[in-house]
């Protein structure tokens, strides 16, 4: 549990020669709709996903190898 008032955040740096299918961060995983806004970048020939929240949130990546 994140201590009050606090925040933190988490990137995610995928494998080259992949493509993103899904990036989700939720703040209740039992509601889709709970989604945490993130910021995408192109890092290095690598796709980078970032989140930061304020709760205790549970993150989905799904990615698929090109090729």
């Amino acid at each position: 549990m994140i201590q009050a008032g606090g925040s933190i955040g988490v990137i995610s740096l995928l494998p080259r020669a992949t493509t993103v299918v899904s990036a989700q961060g939720l703040t209740d995983p039992n509601n889709p709709g709970s989604e945490i806004a993130k910021i995408e970048a192109k890092m290095g020939y690598r796709q980078a996903i970032g989140w930061e929240w304020q709760s205790d949130p549970l993150f989905r990546v799904r990615y698929r190898y090109d090729g």
